[in-house]
């Protein structure tokens, strides 16, 4: 079959999905060609077109980082927005059609497959949303505990908590707690929370939702150690004694040692897996079946039970939720919606007799989002359906 005989379906069905013409065996086979690696150099000559249409600027590249598009159309479509079309005349559950023609930008864009996407600028969100009580997602919290038994709540208008040998406070200086005593910190984030840790040596540590980190209030010895439960984004300073003091992250399962370097550790009890990703410099993973292995940037390793193995990832899928993105790379529905749970703090539950679909997949949103655009996004990728009760939802065929 040749390139234009591939490309009439896919033109054809890409209008009617703009068109808002589009029935659900249609949407199903569209969604096939988007999923599939063999179509994208189509799409790019489709999404060109589409561009030049439209009169928008296409960029050079065209790729899975396609946040800038999605930007850019954005900038245009709110400005169209601002003169056209009252907020009021939004309804709840439907998207207008401008937000549509942008929405398919993304959706439809197909380095490696999209899922969804929908944006929101936050005023016309918060309207849009707010008489069904949306879920919203989450946002800066974390808890200090320590040794001595002091307990204090993060402030959630704070983004990060600095401890050293003058004491302990928020990333802009606000002081919280003056203590020259060397004791051990222990900081945790519940599910819906995130938080920002500088280490005593100057080390960064991002935590996301539902995670622990442990580790003393000031270095000393022979190491840097500290403890991680759940997923923890490291940027570790080089020490004025580094060879003697190298920097270890303890998991429980798995030890990673590093000199200077940053890397991605996730560690979540309830998943089968430790990750380790590294983005640059050097680290030594060591476990107690096997013999210490060494990773390069843009490998990652995979702790399971006592198999070790090493794989080459595009490191961004893996650290980009430190900077607000849920990146899918063909992931399963279930290890979607394990992630949404984290987030937004809720639990899904399949109704009795529901199958997830086997199918993956791909692509990237923001993580401010609230719960139901992601969830309809979900539903018009799959033959799923979601019925919420505050923060249970019952998912169904």
């Amino acid at each position: 079959m040749s390139n234009m005989e591939k490309k009439t379906p896919i033109q054809r069905l890409f209008q009617k999905y703009i068109d808002e013409t589009i029935d659900k065996n249609e949407l199903a086979e569209l969604t096939g060609y988007v999923n599939s690696e063999e179509y994208d150099s189509l799409w790019r000559e489709l999404l060109e077109a589409y561009y030049q249409n439209s009169n928008q600027k296409i960029p050079d590249i065209l790729q899975r980082k396609s946040i800038s598009i999605v930007n850019d159309t954005w900038k245009q479509i709110n400005q169209q927005l601002d003169r056209q079309l009252p907020v009021k005349q939004i309804r709840t559950g439907r998207i207008a059609k401008l937000y549509k023609y942008a929405a398919a930008v993304f959706i439809l864009f197909a380095f490696s497959g999209i899922w969804y996407y929908y944006k929101y600028d936050r005023q016309n969100r918060n309207d849009i949303l707010s008489e069904a009580q949306d879920i919203q997602p989450g946002t800066n919290r974390a808890t200090l505990i320590l040794s001595d038994g002091q307990t204090i709540d993060l402030s959630e208008s704070q983004n990060g908590l600095v401890i050293n040998e003058k004491g302990i406070s928020y990333n802009d200086g606000t002081s919280i707690l003056q203590t020259n005593d060397i004791q051990i910190a222990t900081v945790t984030t519940p599910r819906a929370g995130q938080y920002q840790v500088t280490l005593p040596d100057g080390s960064k540590v991002w935590l996301n939702a539902a995670s622990t980190l442990t580790y003393p209030t000031q270095f000393s010895g022979d190491e840097r150690r500290v403890e991680l439960k759940g997923e923890g984004y490291f940027e570790v300073k080089a020490f004025r004694s580094s060879i003697s003091m190298p920097f270890i992250v303890a998991t429980g399962e798995q030890e990673v040692k590093v000199l200077g370097t940053q890397f991605n550790v996730k560690a979540y009890q309830d998943e089968t897996a430790i990750q380790t990703t590294l983005v640059e410099g050097k680290v030594r993973i060591t476990t107690a079946q096997g013999t210490p292995l060494d990773l390069s940037p843009g490998m990652q390793s995979n702790l399971e039970g006592q198999r070790l193995s090493v794989t080459k990832v595009n490191t961004e899928d893996y650290t980009a939720w430190k900077e607000g993105l849920i990146v899918l790379e063909r992931q399963s529905i279930a290890d979607i919606l394990q992630q949404l749970e984290r987030w937004y703090d809720v639990e899904f539950t399949c109704q009795k007799g529901t199958n997830l679909p086997s199918k993956t997949l791909s692509g990237e949103v923001f993580r401010d989002l609230p719960l139901s655009v992601l969830l309809q996004a979900l539903e018009e990728q799959t033959n799923l359906r979601f019925e919420r009760k505050e923060r249970r939802i019952m998912v169904k065929n």
